[in-house]
Order: C-alpha cells, then sequence, then structure tokens
C-alpha cells in the first residue's frame, strides 16, 4: 500500500535505469529514466541502454552516486544527476519508489575525441575499426598532403593554362587580367 512506496532515498543501494522506460510518477509528470541534457558527445549515436547506479553515501546535503554503463571507449559520463520524487513534497527525504532517474552530460574520452576530429573515406563505415588498426597515427599527414596536392595543381593549372592562351579567349578563372 501506501506506505510501501515510500523509500528513504539513504537506503537506496542501487538502482538500475533503462534507456526508454519512464519513472514511476505521483505528484509530478514522469521523466525518462536516462536523459542525457548535454556535453559534448551528446549527438553520439549511440548512448547506454542500461546504466547502474551505485548509492556511495552522503556528503551531509545529498547522495553521492556513482553511475556505470556499458559504453564505447570514445564516450564517458559527464555530470550526473539522480532526480527521484519527493514522497509529499520537493524538500522530501522520502521518495517515490522507482520515481529516479538519471540525468547526464555524454562527454568525448581523449580517444574518442582524436577519432571524431580523424578524415573519413567515402563508403567506409565509421563501425568496420578502420581507426583501430594498429599503426594507424591519425589523418593529420595525409590531409597536409591532399592540401598540397590541390595546391600545387592550381598552381600547375594556372602557369600551364594561361601560357598556352592568348588570354583573351579566357572566361572567370583564378587570377587577374585585363579580361
Amino acid at each position: 500500500g501506501y506506505n510501501s512506496e515510500r523509500v528513504d532515498l539513504d537506503d537506496v543501494k542501487v538502482l538500475t535505469l533503462h534507456k526508454g522506460k519512464m519513472t514511476q510518477a505521483r505528484r509530478v509528470p514522469a521523466i525518462p529514466q536516462l536523459q542525457c541534457v548535454g556535453g559534448s558527445a551528446r549527438g553520439y549515436h549511440t548512448h547506454p541502454e542500461v546504466v547502474q547506479c551505485t548509492n556511495m553515501g552522503s556528503d551531509g546535503y545529498d547522495v553521492q552516486w556513482k553511475c556505470e554503463a556499458d559504453m564505447d571507449d570514445d564516450v564517458r559520463f559527464g555530470a550526473i544527476e539522480v532526480v527521484c520524487e519527493g514522497f509529499s513534497g520537493p524538500d522530501d527525504p522520502l521518495i517515490l519508489r522507482g520515481s529516479c532517474g538519471l540525468e547526464y552530460t555524454l562527454e568525448y574520452t581523449a580517444a574518442g575525441d582524436q577519432r571524431r576530429h580523424a578524415p573519413t573515406y567515402p563508403g567506409e563505415s565509421y563501425s568496420q575499426g578502420y581507426y583501430d588498426e594498429p599503426g594507424y597515427s591519425g589523418g593529420s599527414s595525409l590531409g597536409r598532403w591532399i592540401v598540397i596536392g590541390v595546391v600545387a595543381y592550381f598552381l600547375y593549372k594556372l602557369i600551364v593554362g594561361s601560357t598556352g592562351t592568348t588570354g583573351n579567349n579566357r572566361r572567370g578563372g583564378v587570377g587577374g587580367g585585363d579580361g
């Protein structure tokens, strides 16, 4: 009955929260059990399906939580906040059983940040693991050579192209001229 729905948050040792499920609610609207509220990886293609949060004790004001999930090495939790419905009101230390949800930010790890800025090639799927192969050092040198090649090509076309014509029959293009 009524009393079995009231729980002291300090007595809650573990919360297991699921993507796509809603919290229990009585006084206020239900919220998603898992909700990403920001972070550098907020738009990441996958978010945790299940998160387990462990009560690490109180700091004298609030319960401190440690939350863990199976996630790609590219991302990690940033800020986390366990939000629960107070049974009688917002400041009630007794909460409605099942009313807790996790609001979190998702941040890129150093590895994820590096991969995020690596070049991608047409027709290549991100999940093929190309960037995880040993010896792949990132795209900075390849990118530099591509830029140098493009600049050299345009300089070549500018020089060879302009010496091979009279200049009067050319339209547009690069550079000045009296047109």
